[in-house]
């Protein structure tokens, strides 16, 4: 396990050619592109993958990073077609948060394997920059086509997860211990349980189970595959930094038993106030309302919130993005 954060751009070594292949999700798109500007920065070369209407949709992030790349930076943003009609889905819906309804999310997360194609013919292609071919594909642990494909071009395969490692670890627990957590929680007659695993005491409620999402086959198969393709990976990047989360670190280091690299938090890579304005989506919530109300909250009674996301776990985090 790695923790080096070092910023020489090694001038004296051959750059390597970074894939990087983010979920079809804003959410993981944004910190994806800032990945690919710290590899660059760093004398890699990064090729970043999406579809038509994703490239467009974070179109000021690529422009700063393509006038970055102009001096300094050396990353290529590429257009995949990706035949949404073919797996059923409406015209246009290549992100999660186009879906016109939470219905189609399996259908979408089973047809992402049509970007291989695509990307297959993309590598095939005379490279006027003669770029050398990709030395690392790094993916989300939900596009499993890319074991086969990195396996075809003899390179090793990263994932890369947005959320805190707290937040990892906590989710794979919980997955774990699903049964023995509804057998001790009946036996305390629906309260909450302490969590297994963990020598910091953390207790769950029945919310964090997602009881109705677990009995979907549906949502069992996509556990499979996310575990399949963790199992599978030379190593994890992770949004995170050792300061804030040393010992969650180390435990997830002692579950999954592979290299982890906190790379985060990659938001900071853009120093400037007006390169964070340009960042996703417009905020629905005001933010003197969302000030104004954690003020008028009792102190501390935020922080006791800190595990609600996982009752969402990992199928609402994708919707969201």
């Amino acid at each position: 396990m790695s923790f080096e954060n070092n910023e020489d751009r090694r001038p004296n070594t051959k750059p390597l050619h970074f894939l990087l292949v983010p979920l079809l999700a804003q959410g993981h798109m944004i910190p994806m592109v800032d990945l690919a500007r710290l590899l660059a920065a760093r004398g890699n070369l990064v090729t970043f993958a999406t579809t038509p209407i994703n490239l467009a949709r974070i179109q000021p992030i690529v422009e700063r990073a393509a006038a970055a790349a102009a001096s300094t930076l050396q990353i290529r943003f590429i257009e995949l077609s990706f035949c949404v009609a073919d797996a059923g889905l409406p015209d246009g819906c290549e992100n999660i948060d186009l879906l016109p309804s939470m219905d189609l999310l399996f259908p979408f997360l089973n047809s992402l394997h049509l970007l291989r194609e695509p990307l297959e013919a993309h590598l095939q292609a005379p490279d006027p920059f003669q770029w050398p071919r990709p030395a690392c594909l790094i993916s989300d642990n939900i596009q499993n086509w890319t074991i086969d494909f990195a396996r075809a071009l003899d390179i090793p395969r990263l994932i890369f997860q947005g959320p805190s490692c707290f937040f990892l670890l906590c989710d794979l627990l919980i997955n774990r211990h699903v049964v023995e957590l509804e057998a001790a929680m009946a036996a305390a007659s629906g309260g909450p349980v302490i969590l297994p695993g963990l020598t910091r005491p953390i207790r769950i409620s029945k919310h964090e189970l997602m009881l109705t999402l677990r009995s979907d086959p549906g949502w069992f198969k996509f556990i499979e595959t996310m575990k399949e393709l963790e199992d599978t990976s030379e190593g994890i990047l992770i949004n995170s930094f050792v300061e804030l989360e040393s010992w969650y670190i180390e435990r997830y280091h002692e579950e999954i038993g592979k290299p982890i690299w906190p790379v985060g938090p990659l938001s900071l890579y853009n120093k400037e106030e007006d390169a964070k304005a340009v960042r996703g989506r417009v905020s629905s919530i005001d933010n003197k309302f969302l000030l104004q109300w954690m003020d008028g909250k009792e102190p501390g009674s935020l922080a006791s919130g800190a595990l609600h996301t996982i009752r969402w776990s990992r199928l609402w985090r994708l919707a969201t993005g």
